[in-house]
């Protein structure tokens, strides 16, 4: 009986592991601002959000167009290196291959 439970368990386990969970992408980026102005040496954060809400990956990169000018983390964190304008790009994870741009001018 016990042996029994426990393929019973077992299959069941495979059941779950075997349906295969519908992917959700995400369709739109919002950004809280489209251009960012921060001083040399400071940093101020991008506010992104995505949508659905119940996107299956909602993961962002960010990418900077020139790191002399301004850096980027990975947490969205835009930090001015030197006097200029680049942008940040905004970036999906998921492949549904959604970008939004940043305007950052460093002062």
């Amino acid at each position: 009986r016990q042996r029994q439970m426990c393929i019973r368990d077992s299959l069941q386990g495979l059941k779950k592991d075997n349906v295969k969970q519908k992917k959700i992408l995400v369709k739109k980026i919002t950004l809280k601002k489209a251009s960012l102005s921060i001083k040399k040496g400071k940093s101020a954060k991008i506010s992104a959000t995505v949508s659905p809400s119940n996107a299956t990956n909602k993961s962002l990169k960010y990418v900077s167009s020139n790191k002399k000018i301004a850096t980027v983390a990975s947490s969205g964190k835009v930090t001015g290196i030197q006097k200029g304008k680049c942008t940040i790009s905004v970036k999906t994870t998921d492949g549904s291959n959604i970008t939004k741009k940043v305007k950052i001018t460093v002062s």
